[in-house]
């Protein structure tokens, strides 16, 4: 179904507030990485997923980006049993007042989580150190790349060497994360970002992440960035994103998968495999 189309306002825009701007109808680097992953029709329906992890995830960016408003943003949960009649009415008036505030609600593990967080990240020099000189904090911007309306919300930027850093949390080591950044394509949203932010004069010669572990201590902390090649590689995504919003939101037609039968692609390890080059998933569990 095609979004209703609201008034979007061009340019670049401070202290807006997340709910403001997820309510702007404009192609996103979230659609244009569902469009890569799976197709238009697919892209256009999905929503954002309230989960433990994604309420965790925004109680870290809030915490590191805007720590001055932390407890305006997160309300952190009462230790109370909710099979009781006390436990049930004092957490309908928790809840009650933290949805008219338009808080994020995480328990009080997360809080912990979340400080442990921000004390690995403070005692890490080059993250504060880069924290520090991204002086533009959830800098939102709108414009019309390849002539299609278009938004994206830079977490952190520092305009002197024009770096880009985005905040992502990470469940698994951040040795790891390389690995898991390509397959969420992550490649593609720091490129949409970029060509975003040109259209409003905004340059972007550095573009990565600032990680932080999740799952387990000591909850390490560390800035990657983004080759430019693969930024340079995934443009031609955000090409396809823009030029695919633009014809749906024009049409109404947001295309499914192409309706024919379709053989498998073998994945590399399996073909490294069948080479005699490489032992498989299966068999190295067994050796």
């Amino acid at each position: 179904m095609t979004p209703q189309i609201t008034e979007v306002p061009s340019g670049i825009h401070r202290a807006v507030p997340a709910a403001i701007y997820h309510a702007w109808i404009a192609c996103s680097s979230s659609f244009a990485k569902r469009l890569v992953e799976s197709s238009a029709a697919h892209a256009i329906c999905t929503e954002p997923l309230d989960t433990p992890a994604a309420r965790l995830g925004t109680a870290v960016h809030a915490r590191l980006l805007e720590p001055q408003a932390y407890k305006q943003l997160i309300a952190v949960a009462p230790d109370v049993d909710r099979r009781t009649k006390d436990g049930k009415e004092r957490w309908a008036a928790f809840s009650e007042e933290a949805a008219i505030a338009g808080k994020t609600i995480i328990d009080q593990e997360q809080s912990d989580i979340v400080e442990r967080i921000t004390h690995s990240v403070q005692s890490s020099k080059s993250c504060t150190q880069m924290l520090d000189q991204c002086v533009e904090r959830e800098l939102s911007f709108v414009g019309f790349p390849n002539g299609t309306l278009a938004k994206c919300r830079f977490d952190a930027y520092d305009p002197r060497s024009a770096t880009l850093i985005d905040i992502k949390t990470h469940g698994g080591l951040i040795g790891d994360f390389a690995r898991a950044a390509y397959n969420l394509n992550y490649a593609v949203q720091l490129a949409f970002y970029r060509r975003v932010a040109a259209t409003q004069g905004v340059h972007v010669e550095t573009a990565g992440f600032l990680v932080v572990e999740t799952r387990t201590p000591p909850y390490g902390a560390q800035i990657l960035t983004m080759p430019s090649a693969a930024l340079d590689y995934a443009d031609a995504a955000v090409d396809r994103a823009l030029d695919v919003w633009k014809y749906g939101m024009g049409t109404g037609v947001w295309p499914s998968y192409e309706d024919r039968v379709v053989e498998m692609e073998l994945p590399p390890w399996m073909i490294r495999s069948m080479e005699g080059t490489h032992v498989g998933p299966i068999e190295a569990q067994s050796t």
